[in-house]
């Protein structure tokens, strides 16, 4: 059986062999699997960094040198390699577009822009044509359906029992660059042109994104044009490029899951106000004019269909804001790129836990390790509690949470049934140490944790009080429960709290080493629930 996205609840988890699946990702540099010879001596590090799903490319280009010959020789060569290290792969269709560009396709398509006709942006005042083909173009989008069908039918002849890729990206942060808007000949005619009856019918009567409002605050969804319905503007030229970029998108996509119906997935160049003057957004065109970020995720949901998870690239500082962002709609989360440092590593045990997230995937990680160790750390904590994450997951009985150093500290809260959970970073006698992790329950009366740097004490929503009966750390060698230490008396404030300490203790001033270290970031907790003492001897 092919991979697939079963629902759970308000998101889906992503099923490999019948089984659900969670992604420990990392997507190489794009031009790190052009060459066997080269990518090979990588793989073993990959495994070493408990990484199980791989994001690599393959172009247009390489596939598909002469027009209707196809070759995925190198692609063969690629799905043999990684099956030797048991490693699957999330495979990046770079296609039309590639950062709102096109220099992945064919050379034959570059050397006729008559028949493939490029998007016309302005520059200065004057009309400059681009190197980027136009989605108001037929011929482009079906050269780019023949191509990625090609691909599709291939892969279910050489991987569709073996399942090594779990999932394709179709394009690439695609959009227009350098304008808000394509304004070629047919684009113009396009732009003219009613709103398509189907887009004004599901967005004016859907729950929308509420980011839409912010850009759209009067929409006269009577209006005939794109101008009257949106009012004109560059959010405006945004909203009509987001139609036809989901549309061409959806017509690739549609012509390659008929063919084998794996999931697709779009990646998501966003816009963000952390580079410029505080608060100042970008506007459309210097970010990818037409892309889905969060106010344009209805459009892509209506337009196209066939895509299953819209999957931003995350580098950003509001990462909280992009994940609730990206969940709208029911989405699922994944995130095909984000940072590899400490700042996204420490975001892991949040991320799959509070946002129920299929996988994360720091981009570039083959050509700097060691800004990328801590994924290896934590990757490896929670590969060994993947299935119960999953099975949490599908259950709503999991929370994760994080705490900065720089930031001042706020509880956090989260119910399990009747008991309810109090999270707050690890106390600490010098400097605020930062905190991570997640929690989730195994049943009624037991649970289990993950991660560094917090503390967790527990109530009742029933009355009755909440008391700890036995905290063991330990870890799932070959998946089996092993325990390393019973935590009690100082480990545990006498029972009182679930403690999961930070590596490395900040004793400041205090001269007894009270607090010890971190070692497996994984403990099993199990509680009782009784009356208070004085409602059973009055």
């Amino acid at each position: 059986m092919h991979p697939y996205l079963k629902s759970i609840g308000d998101s889906s988890q992503l099923y490999v062999h019948d089984k659900p699946f969670l992604v420990l990702g990392a997507e190489l540099h794009n031009s790190t699997a052009s060459n066997i010879e080269f990518l090979k001596p990588i793989l073993p590090k990959l495994v070493d960094y408990n990484i199980n799903t791989v994001f690599l490319p393959i172009s247009w280009e390489v596939i598909e040198p002469e027009e209707g010959k196809f070759d995925f020789s190198h692609l063969d060569k690629i799905l043999a390699l990684f099956r030797e290290y048991n490693l699957n792969i999330g495979l990046l269709w770079f296609g039309s577009f590639k950062n709102g560009e096109s220099s992945y396709i064919p050379v034959w398509m570059k050397k006729d822009p008559k028949r493939f006709k490029r998007s016309v942006t302005i520059k200065q005042g004057k009309l400059i044509t681009t190197k980027t083909l136009s989605v108001f173009c037929q011929e482009n989008v079906a050269a780019d359906v023949r191509a990625f069908s090609a691909l599709m039918s291939h892969l279910k002849n050489v991987d569709g029992t073996i399942n090594t890729v779990v999932a394709v990206q179709v394009q690439n942060e695609s959009g227009v660059l350098w304008d808000s808007r394509d304004r070629n000949s047919d684009a113009e005619l396009a732009f003219e042109q009613s709103v398509p009856q189907e887009l004004l019918s599901n967005m004016s009567t859907r729950s929308l994104a509420p980011t839409f409002a912010t850009r759209f605050p009067k929409v006269n969804w009577k209006g005939n044009n794109w101008c009257d319905v949106f009012g004109g503007g560059d959010y405006t030229d945004e909203v009509f490029m987001a139609w036809y970029y989901a549309r061409y998108i959806d017509q690739v996509a549609a012509a390659g899951k008929d063919i084998y119906p794996v999931p697709l997935f779009i990646n998501v160049a966003i816009n963000t106000p952390d580079s410029s003057p505080p608060d100042k957004w970008k506007r459309p065109g210097q970010y990818p004019s037409g892309g889905v970020v969060p106010h344009m995720m209805d459009v892509y949901q209506i337009a196209a269909k066939h895509i299953d998870i819209i999957a931003p690239d995350m580098y950003y500082q509001r990462y909280e804001e992009l994940c609730e962002a990206y969940r709208h709609g029911n989405n699922p989360l994944l995130i095909p790129e984000t940072r590899r440092d400490d700042f996204a590593a420490e975001r892991l045990f949040y991320t799959y836990g509070k946002w129920k997230a299929i996988g994360v995937s720091p981009f570039g990680i083959d050509t700097v390790w060691e800004e990328s160790v801590l994924f290896k750390k934590h990757y490896g904590v929670l590969k060994q509690v993947a299935p119960y994450i999953l099975e949490a997951q599908a259950n709503d009985r999991i929370f994760g949470f994080y705490f900065d150093d720089t930031e001042e500290t706020h509880p956090q809260t989260y119910s399990f049934g009747s008991i309810t959970a109090h999270i707050n970073r690890a106390h600490s006698y010098g400097k605020p140490q930062k905190g991570f992790g997640l929690i989730l329950q195994l049943s009624e009366d037991e649970f289990i944790g993950a991660g560094y740097g917090f503390t967790v004490v527990f109530s009742s929503d029933c009355g009755k009080r909440v008391e700890i009966l036995s905290i063991h750390e330990g870890h799932f060698p070959n998946g089996q429960w092993q325990e390393t230490r019973r935590l009690n008396g100082d480990e545990s404030a006498s029972n009182s709290r679930w403690q999961f300490p930070v590596v490395k203790p900040d004793f400041g001033d205090y001269k007894v080493p009270i607090c010890t270290p971190a070692t497996t970031a994984i403990s099993r907790c199990k509680v009782f629930q009784h009356e208070d003492i004085h409602d059973m001897y009055p």
